[in-house]
């Protein structure tokens, strides 16, 4: 009886093992998805604690680092709508009268002065009226092959820039492919002052073409009133 009894035992044993080796597996497996879940969503708020603001911070970043940028271009436009640069040192082709090199060195001459008093639409006609009265056969025996607006904004900013051509002389014809000589002839209107410049594109002497249509045009707004005293020809 004792025999049958440890046979009944130890030959369900195995059953048993399994079975229980089964609830433990289930067990274990319930455990470890309720602490997997339990830490995933722990590091999800953490993720959303965290990762959140410093999205929001990058993006404030980006910002105040852009902003600097976008100032200093809108400083350095507006500082280039108002100053007319000098000529270069030494040029035998250019003239300036412009705040930057304070009527100083050899290529420079005084800034012109409108009529005190006088609103900026009427500066503004004065300016326009004698640009564009300017002869298109040219004045003095220069810009004979004409002149255009390549830049015009009196109106709004106070800015033009015009081209004059020369005449096809020898000169041209040689140098220059047949092609006239361009000189680029720049006015800025500020709030109390105009300034101008007039310059050749190539070559190193201008035979004195650019004092001339400077002191031409400068005749024409001091038959208006104007203070504008032009280079020596």
């Amino acid at each position: 009886l004792g025999s049958i009894l440890l046979w009944s035992l130890f030959s369900r044993l195995p059953y048993r093992m399994a079975a229980l080796s089964q609830r433990q597996s289930r067990r274990g497996s319930v455990l470890i998805a309720f602490f997997g879940a339990v830490i995933g969503s722990h590091f999800l708020l953490m993720g959303h604690t965290f990762i959140q603001p410093t999205t929001t911070t990058t993006s404030h970043s980006r910002r105040e680092l852009l902003l600097p940028a976008v100032l200093l271009v809108g400083q350095s436009l507006q500082a280039d709508a108002k100053t007319l640069p000098p000529c270069p040192a030494g040029a035998n082709n250019c003239w300036s009268a412009s705040a930057a090199n304070a009527a100083t060195g050899q290529n420079s001459m005084p800034l012109w002065f409108f009529p005190k008093g006088a609103e900026r639409s009427a500066v503004v006609a004065d300016v326009r009226s004698v640009l564009e009265a300017y002869p298109q056969t040219g004045q003095n025996d220069v810009d004979a092959s004409g002149w255009s607006f390549a830049v015009d904004e009196l109106a709004s900013s106070g800015y033009a820039r015009l081209e004059y051509k020369s005449k096809v002389g020898m000169f041209a014809s040689i140098m220059n492919g047949g092609k006239p000589f361009i000189d680029d002839f720049e006015i800025q209107i500020d709030s109390d002052k105009v300034a101008v410049r007039s310059s050749s594109r190539v070559g190193d002497s201008d035979f004195g073409v650019n004092a001339k249509r400077i002191n031409y045009i400068a005749s024409k707004l001091r038959e208006k009133g104007w203070d504008a005293k032009g280079p020596k020809a």
